[in-house]
């Protein structure tokens, strides 16, 4: 097939997304992968891009990124991971959560362990919330492990989120759970045991979505309304519209007597969802 593909060396690898359409109905995997002669290996959604050159490390670390993990080195200042604390666990291995915290101890750690996908495998002796006293005397907990339990597991400062503005790092962290550099901040480093475990556990509750999410999003970018429209504001009306869009899917579903198949979909998609302009495919096995 034809790939429409920026590839400077330095550069984030990206396609064309939508050219995968007539062929998306005869993959039978979730993801695809694509080597180019040259640019920066990099996961998007559902699609994994590396080129020639990148190395077993490389390609295992872009793995990762389908299954769930997050990058431990500094991300740019305005990826979406660093903009706000999460309201729920979302990724493996990171967590961006406020770093202060007012009340019990006891009631507060329990309400962080549930926001780690590690949490329940931080010993009960193990601390994560440590007291201080502000400059007007106040009393609050600042969360983190102390030092001396590095070698377990726990809630450690990790770099991804460095590069967030200042006053926006006094309020929130990306936190961790070992305190080791790890393959997720260098390529020939290892993928630690507490990350395998975790894999394992949750093979799917963490992982991208198919690369069908690619093909709708890119139709959606190419529509009129669209049109120099940003990724990420793209992504938000998505996410506004979906469930307007799930029920408009199990009509689809209902109307075809059964499973949607991915042909089925990319043409309603295209065609009725056109009024919305909103592009995805919420529904159906993603």
């Amino acid at each position: 097939m034809p790939l429409d593909c920026t590839k400077r060396q330095q550069a984030a690898i990206r396609c064309d997304e939508s050219l995968w359409a007539p062929y998306a109905n005869s993959i039978q995997t979730r993801y695809v992968g694509v080597m180019l002669p040259q640019g920066g290996a990099n996961v998007h959604f559902g699609m994994l891009y590396f080129d020639s050159q990148d190395t077993v490390d490389v390609v295992a670390h872009e793995i990762s990124h389908l299954l769930g993990f997050v990058d431990e080195y500094p991300l740019q200042a305005e990826h979406n991971t660093c903009q706000v604390t999460q309201t729920k666990s979302f990724s493996q291995n990171i967590a961006v959560l406020e770093n202060t915290y007012y009340g019990d101890r006891r009631t507060i750690r329990s309400k962080i362990l549930k926001q780690l996908a590690w949490g329940k495998y931080i010993k009960d002796n193990t601390p994560i919330l440590q007291s201080v006293t502000a400059s007007n005397g106040k009393r609050n907990w600042q969360l983190g492990t102390p030092e001396e339990f590095n070698n377990e597991v726990g809630v450690f400062n990790a770099q991804t989120c460095k590069k967030t503005n200042a006053k926006m790092r006094e309020d929130f962290s990306a936190y961790k759970g070992l305190a080791q550099r790890t393959q997720l901040q260098y390529f020939s480093l290892s993928f630690p045991p507490l990350y395998s475990l975790l894999l394992k556990e949750n093979t799917t509750h963490y992982r991208m979505p198919s690369f069908h999410y690619n093909i709708a999003l890119a139709y959606f970018q190419q529509s009129a309304i669209g049109k120099n429209v940003s990724e990420d504001v793209a992504l938000q009306r998505i996410a506004r519209h979906k469930k307007i869009l799930s029920l408009q899917i199990i009509g689809l579903n209902n109307q075809l007597g059964g499973k949607v198949n991915v042909t089925d979909t990319i043409k309603y998609v295209r065609e009725v969802f056109n009024i919305w302009h909103e592009l995805i495919l919420f529904g159906i096995n993603l």
